[in-house]
């Protein structure tokens, strides 16, 4: 893609205006293409740089003039020793560029924006500096939101933007996940920054000059009981200092939507129109958080919150669907524009400022063809996006598989456990939904996945023949990923040689370097031989160390299902021993190429894991579903199906019938007393 970076600064001669000079991208490096070109100062149509910019604050409704200053600023700036350079991509509508502004003195503060009013294929940024950084993809997205304004604060409209940022990241919710941190202390936020380790801080609030120093600039947060406070600069510059300290991350994107409708005046709050001070209250404010933070994307005016919403929406689906974050800006813009209008401001007010390349800042990994095509045959992710709730203990899942800041597991098994559903106990916790959306989110960012049903309907099993079931796969569900054998097949050469020679009553020797793959003999294993302690080190050793050759490439998460079937169970010793041989030596590997995910109900985990260490594992607890949770659900399940009029009765419906009237989809809780409040937030009244 074509670069261009225009450089703005002051004339050196006590000139009122500017200079200008062009550069051109050479790979990595830029090189002088036209200029230093001397310009006047600007004059559109007899409108200075602050009367643009004050026009820009305080017009909200659409206006011609928004088209005559964009078509003002281009005039300027294409000057005769430029348009050799950049022409062709300007007049090229098809091809998008990109067009850096490194823009000082009076036209630092002008809307440049509004050039890609004419021109959608430029992809304008701001670049006051330039620091190349680490590009390797993250996964998954952390954002955290953060909301200073009261709710119901009509200026900032933080519950439609907070509901179009949701619906973004629902759809995407594999890639991206998303925190709320409503009206914190700023110990509180500090300790949620902690504990989320956020790539992107998104603030959604207003800016204002500071209640203790009008001439400092802050984000407020407006808590009840006087327990309002400002995030000012140097509160910015200390917390975000603690918060690497602690965590060694690093913020990637600080995205502020800060209303300036408010401004703060001798310690009160008061109704009063944009200025020209207030721009520069943003400007000082991204300025401090570009400190610490590779890009900031801030709104150079006030912006409706229903655009604000969309624009976040749009911007976060299209980063989660791989594009880059200048790309995903790009679309948001002219959807605005569609849902706004070409001649208003909203399109135009979310500037992009950087201090590295743009795909260094939130670099996602895509999804190849195979890999979609491999999820897409897999039957068991048919509706795994219509999964609503646990996006807590999804989070927590995946901060200790995937820890922040290329931090190294703690833990490489993990024990998801629920009740199970009987005449007792009809809930369903959901565990087969969270392990399927696991695995899907898993497989879609490059782990081989592998699920395996223990007993399987073979009756008894034990622990050779769960071995066998983990290395082979199952035949009948070959076009499934989740069900191939592990490859490279001949990662189990070792583990064919040891249990074919034990197993057939052989002499053990050590097999020779460089040992071809046997097919299996499959010789049943005498239950007695678990009391041969190096008969069990020998096949244990083997087997793990197959796991993790087979990991070695891509990382291997292996989840083991179906522990218990009817009057079938998975034996105690044998799982004992396959915890204690194979799972726990796999986490003292750095890599940790091998995970397990342990899927169990409360009775199994009683019997056979109770007494092992806890810090062995990790355990994720699908306990029952609260029941002020219901009417949330509810919104969340609306918001995600859009189901008709009759889906929505049905489900309110089996919500007030008894236990035993009924085992249908949504057999999650039976309560009564919820019921009316979830036809409530379903619209369909009493």
């Amino acid at each position: 893609m074509s670069s261009f970076l225009l450089r703005i600064t002051n004339r050196g001669d006590g000139q009122p205006g500017s200079n200008l000079t062009l550069f051109r991208a050479d790979g990595e490096r830029w090189h002088a293409s036209a200029g230093p070109e001397s310009i006047p100062a600007l004059d559109c149509a007899g409108d200075s740089a602050d009367r643009i910019r004050e026009f820009f604050l305080t017009t909200t409704s659409r206006d011609t003039r928004f088209a005559t200053i964009a078509q003002c600023l281009w005039t300027t700036i294409n000057l005769p020793s430029f348009e050799p350079v950049w022409g062709d991509a300007f007049r090229d509508r098809t091809t998008p560029f990109h067009l850096f502004v490194a823009a000082d003195g009076e036209l630092g503060g002008v809307p440049w924006e509004l050039l890609t009013r004419s021109y959608p294929q430029c992809l304008l940024l701001r670049c006051p500096d330039w620091q190349p950084a680490a590009s390797a993809p993250v996964w998954p997205v952390r954002i955290m939101v953060v909301v200073g304004a009261r709710r119901g604060d009509r200026a900032v409209k933080a519950e439609e933007e907070l509901g179009a940022i949701r619906r973004a990241v629902r759809n995407v919710n594999r890639s991206i996940f998303m925190k709320e941190v409503l009206l914190p202390t700023a110990d509180d936020l500090l300790t949620e920054m902690k504990l989320f380790c956020p790539h992107v801080l998104h603030f959604i609030g207003h800016g204002g000059p500071s209640v203790e120093d009008e001439s400092e600039p802050a984000l407020k947060f407006d808590l009840a009981g006087g327990a309002s406070w400002d995030w000012t600069r140097p509160l910015i510059r200390s917390m975000l200092h603690d918060y690497e300290q602690d965590t060694s991350c690093r913020l990637r994107l600080v995205y502020l939507n800060a209303c300036r409708s408010l401004s703060i005046t001798g310690g009160a709050a008061t109704a009063a129109a944009p200025s020209l001070s207030d721009q520069k209250i943003t400007y000082d404010l991204s300025t401090e958080f570009l400190q610490r933070a590779r890009a900031v994307l801030a709104m150079q005016s006030d912006v409706d919150g229903t655009m604000a919403g969309v624009f976040a929406d749009q911007v976060y689906s299209g980063v989660a669907s791989g594009k880059p974050l200048d790309a995903a800006i790009a679309s948001a813009r002219s959807t605005v524009q569609r849902q706004s209008n070409i001649d208003r401001r909203d399109p135009y007010v979310a500037c992009l400022i950087l201090k590295t390349p743009v795909e260094q800042i939130i670099p996602v990994p895509g999804l190849d063809s195979d890999r979609q095509s491999s999820i897409s045959r897999t039957k068991a992710f048919e509706v795994v996006s219509r999964f609503v709730g646990r996006q807590d203990l999804r989070n927590e899942f995946f901060s200790c598989l995937q820890p922040p800041c290329q931090q190294i597991p703690k833990h490489t098994i993990y024990v998801v456990q629920g009740p199970n559903c009987s005449e007792s106990f009809p809930h369903r916790p959901g565990k087969t939904w969270f392990v399927n959306w696991c695995m899907e989110a898993c497989m879609r960012h490059g782990y081989d996945v592998r699920w395996i049903s223990v007993i399987g309907g073979q009756g008894s099993i034990g622990l050779i023949e769960l071995m066998r079931a983990i290395r082979d796969g199952d035949p009948r569900e070959a076009l499934s990923a989740l069900h191939r054998p592990i490859e490279p097949k001949a990662s189990f050469a070792e583990f064919n040689f040891t249990i074919n020679t034990l197993l057939s009553g052989g002499v053990w020797k050590p097999p020779e370097p460089g040992l071809a793959l046997a097919p299996d003999n499959n010789d049943p294993m005498d239950v007695d031989r678990l009391n041969d302690q190096q008969f069990v080190d020998r096949i244990c050793s083997a087997f793990q160390s197959a796991l993790l050759v087979a990991g070695a490439g891509a990382p291997l998460l292996l989840v083991l299902d179906d522990f218990v079937q009817g009057t079938s169970a998975f034996p105690r010793g044998h799982f004992q021993i396959f915890f204690k041989k194979v799972l726990v030596g796999l986490e003292e590997h750095e890599r940790r190429p091998v995970r397990v995910m342990l899927v169990v109900t409360e009775k199994f985990f009683r019997d056979n894991l109770d007494d092992l260490p806890s810090a062995l594992y990790k355990m994720i607890d699908l306990k029952d579903f609260p029941a002020e949770a219901f009417p949330e659900i509810a919104m969340e399940y609306l918001e995600l199906t859009s189901p008709s009029v009759l889906a929505k009765r049905s489900l309110v419906a089996e919500m007030a019938m008894t236990r035993k009237d009924t085992i249908g989809y949504w057999r999650i809780a039976y309560l009564k007393e919820y019921a009316e409040q979830v036809a409530a937030v379903l619209g369909l009244g009493r």
